[in-house]
């Protein structure tokens, strides 16, 4: 399998909305396994993963200092 720029951004994108494994494999190309997932797209699942969570953080940290808790 050679994933595609398009895929790869999917890949990361729906990995930084939180979908499980097993749906974002399922939209790429009509389905894949999710072991395929794993082994073509870990970068973007990182990426996506850690976006996600920076951006989480982010926003406590500014409610913190804004003293809404």
């Amino acid at each position: 399998m050679r994933p595609t720029a398009d895929e790869r951004q999917q890949v990361e994108l729906l990995a930084g909305y939180g979908l499980p494994l097993e749906q974002i494999a399922a939209v790429i190309r009509g389905g894949i396994d999710v072991k395929t997932l794993r082994e073509h797209f870990r970068a973007e699942l990182l990426r996506g993963w850690a976006v996600a969570n920076a951006r989480v953080a982010q926003k406590l940290y500014e409610k913190a200092l804004s003293g809404d808790t």
